[in-house]
């Protein structure tokens, strides 16, 4: 859920949850979610997304890595926060469809690997205007905020230009993770860039 007070957005993740989580495919309000590997104490991100339709979404996503249409990495070397590619869309389909069975364990493997977080928007915080969304808003706040840090994210797998730079919103973004989860990079206040 989120709460909002003071221009501060306080973001409240549900999770983590994997890809045998129910909660993972029972979720239709719009919010954000995050994949994450956990690494050491804490989860590292590598991914952040957002969607009117989060559990349609995440499906989506997951379908997209078991058929090819994403880099797929080392789930070991994840774990030590080390971004190894295992299947490079450079590789194109001919490779992925010629060794199915090796590609589709590693994909298993790497999607087993993925811790998800949740955070869903109530119709009370869905709109900051009449064309765009809090989670649009805090999805830029997020990823701007990534690269502005990229030393806290080494294996994130987001495009700078997915951004929209939501500049001059005035909002903050403010994370609370489950007790005793940590989420690297993201435990402090997050601005919206001015």
């Amino acid at each position: 859920m989120v709460n909002l007070k003071n221009n501060i957005l306080t973001l409240v993740w549900e999770g983590p949850y994997t890809i045998k989580s129910k909660e993972l495919f029972d979720e239709e309000r719009p919010g954000l979610y995050l994949f994450t590997v956990k690494t050491n104490e804490s989860y590292s991100v590598h991914y952040i997304g957002m969607s009117r339709s989060l559990t349609s979404r995440i499906v989506g996503e997951l379908r997209d890595y078991i058929s090819g249409r994403y880099y797929l990495y080392n789930s070991d070397k994840l774990k030590l926060n080390i971004k190894e590619e295992d299947y490079h869309l450079k590789d194109y389909y001919e490779e992925f469809f010629s060794n199915l069975e090796k590609y589709q364990t590693i994909a298993r493997n790497f999607l087993e690997s993925i811790s998800f977080f949740l955070c869903t928007f109530d119709k009370n915080t869905t709109y900051f205007n009449e064309n765009t969304t809090y989670f649009e808003i805090a999805e830029s706040i997020l990823i701007s905020h990534i690269f502005s840090n990229k030393q806290d994210f080494l294996i994130l797998d987001n495009s700078k230009k997915i951004s929209k730079k939501i500049y001059g919103c005035g909002l903050s973004i403010n994370n609370e993770f489950p007790k005793g989860v940590s989420v690297t990079g993201l435990t402090d206040l997050i601005n919206a860039p001015v």
